[in-house]
């Protein structure tokens, strides 16, 4: 009868990138799948996902993205292929609102990735205008800094 350290159940995508790291630290590891590679009855199935730094529920999870992103390179480096596609986001809601207050915080941390209160708002609708940044995760202030676009 075989012995593993660690049974993973399920290898989509959190299942397929535990099963390696756990192997790449040197442990015995056996991998578990229901359904055939590929299927479409995960989280992760379908032609896009996103990642990014700017993560609005909270900006404790940036370094955990740096990561994520250096180990998406070290996986196209492996793979000697191109897998990441990094393009832009629009996080877009009221500015005193979770989503983009929570953006910004997180985007503050980041040198990758910026949050702009000066981008042409000349032919966006009026809802949907910049704001100004927190001063802090959660902050209510309604204060904008200067230059700031208003809602």
């Amino acid at each position: 009868m075989a012995h593993f350290d660690v049974v993973v159940c399920g290898l989509g995508a959190m299942g397929s990138a535990a099963l390696h790291h756990l192997a790449r630290r040197g442990k015995r590891v056996l991998g578990l799948e229901r359904h055939s590679p590929g299927h479409d009855r995960g989280s992760s199935h379908g032609s896009t996902r996103i990642i990014r730094l700017g993560y609005f529920e909270h900006p404790s999870y940036v370094p955990l993205l740096r990561r994520a992103y250096a180990q998406w390179r070290e996986l196209e480096t492996a793979a000697g292929r191109r897998l990441l596609h990094v393009t832009g986001i629009a996080e877009i809601g009221p500015p005193s609102g979770t989503l983009v207050q929570g953006t910004l915080a997180s985007a503050h941390l980041s040198t990758d990735q910026r949050a702009s209160s000066d981008w042409d708002t000349s032919s966006t609708p009026p809802t949907f205008r910049c704001c100004g940044a927190p001063t802090r995760y959660g902050a209510s202030s309604k204060q904008q800094p200067a230059g700031a676009c208003s809602t």
